[in-house]
């Protein structure tokens, strides 16, 4: 009978240990013929230092000068190393009677062949064992993605319940001011325009609520907006009522700006320039301002022209002249964290979403700020990868 050489394109290391070195020589000679790298052993202490390079299967004889193969499988299997306990061995020996093979499975090996042995027989154990191995690691991979999509997918939903609390207070506010009775009919339509913006934000958020309810991913979700300069205008629509009723001036300075910055994250962006406009409004009292602004990197130049270098980044900017904080304190607001002063209590939430869509992105976001004289967001992208032009000013 002969076999077909079967592929190893990951050229998985076998560790040999026998004493014998004619045996030791054909069974390296047979599995290098297969693809395999080899490292061999003589003698327990040498199988022992081998086994530190984590070899991926291990061949192990009994018999063999100290310590011998069932001191070497007991090693192996209390090991503090995960990897190295996991390792599988193959017990290659002439104690062939069952008491030895009962004690060897005892001890944790994987598979028992006694001497003499056919070769073919060996190679065959030798690559289910690896197969076995094989697909371990992959459900094991499979496994720590599903964790991971499945910890993204709970930061999604927080994000969401947290934007929806902004979005609804929001519409709330604009509700109680539409109520009252003093608005002439310019600022009622104003209103009013603003209210039906909250909502349609409100019911965009809950149909992303449900999508991701569904375990649908929510990056697949599409803006009803295609471009930067829409998707800010909406924020300013939808904030302005409630920055005039503060007496806070809300304005915004677009410079130059791409139809869409990230691709497919045009949606997400928006909702972190969001978030951050509306902790500026949150913290800047009567009489302050915030300030929205979009350029191309800090070339005044390029700004003139309309063509964009493909490496070309550009930046938002949100400044606002609230109440502001020390910057001892940036760690705690970019991590999310609740800050233990009462006005700062729900500050950290929005910027650490900002923060992460961002960098999701490949972009970069830079936070300065100083008590009593406000904050500066600016977020910047490289125009990389993209293929985007300047919308007319």
């Amino acid at each position: 009978m002969t076999l077909e050489p079967l592929s190893c394109p990951e050229r998985e290391t076998i560790l040999i240990v026998e004493d014998e070195l004619a045996l030791n020589d054909l069974i390296a000679f047979h599995l290098q013929g297969r693809g395999y790298q080899i490292l061999t052993a003589f003698n327990g202490e040498e199988a022992l230092k081998h086994i530190q390079h984590k070899p991926d299967l291990i061949i192990l004889d009994i018999l063999i000068p100290e310590p011998d193969g069932w001191e070497i499988c007991r090693a192996v299997r209390s090991s503090q190393d995960e990897e190295i306990q996991k390792t599988p061995i193959l017990i290659l020996s002439a104690l062939g009677d069952e008491e030895n093979r009962v004690q060897g499975l005892q001890l944790g090996a994987d598979d028992y062949l006694t001497k003499p042995f056919a070769v073919q027989e060996l190679l065959l154990r030798v690559e289910r064992l690896l197969q076995n191995k094989r697909d371990y690691q992959r459900l094991r991979s499979g496994i720590s993605f599903l964790t991971i999509k499945q910890e993204e997918r709970n930061l999604h939903v927080r994000d969401l319940i947290h934007d929806l609390k902004n979005s609804f207070l929001a519409f709330q506010g604009l509700t109680e001011i539409l109520g009252r009775k003093k608005l002439n009919p310019q600022n009622r339509e104003e209103i009013q325009n603003a209210v039906r913006e909250s909502r349609q934000s409100v019911e965009k958020l809950l149909a992303q609520l449900w999508s991701v309810s569904k375990e649908n991913c929510l990056n697949q979700t599409e803006s009803d907006s295609n471009n930067l300069r829409e998707v800010i205008e909406n924020i300013i629509t939808r904030y302005q009522p409630l920055a005039s009723e503060k007496g806070v001036l809300l304005s915004c300075q677009i410079f130059s700006c791409p139809t869409a910055p990230v691709s497919g994250q045009l949606q997400r962006l928006g909702r972190a320039i969001e978030n951050i406009v509306d902790n500026a409004l949150k913290y800047t009292g009567k009489g302050g301002q915030v300030l929205i602004q979009v350029a191309r990197g800090n070339s005044k130049e390029k700004e003139t022209s309309g063509i964009l270098d493909a490496n070309e980044e550009f930046r938002i900017t949100v400044s606002d002249t609230g109440i502001g904080f020390h910057r001892d304190r940036l760690d705690e607001v970019l991590e999310g964290l609740e800050l233990p002063s009462t006005s700062l209590q729900s500050f950290g939430h929005g910027l650490s979403f900002a923060k992460r869509v961002i960098e999701e992105a490949g972009g970069e976001i830079l936070i300065e700020s100083e008590p009593e004289k406000g904050t500066k967001v600016t977020i910047i992208f490289s125009l990389e990868q993209t293929s985007q032009s300047l919308l007319p000013e």
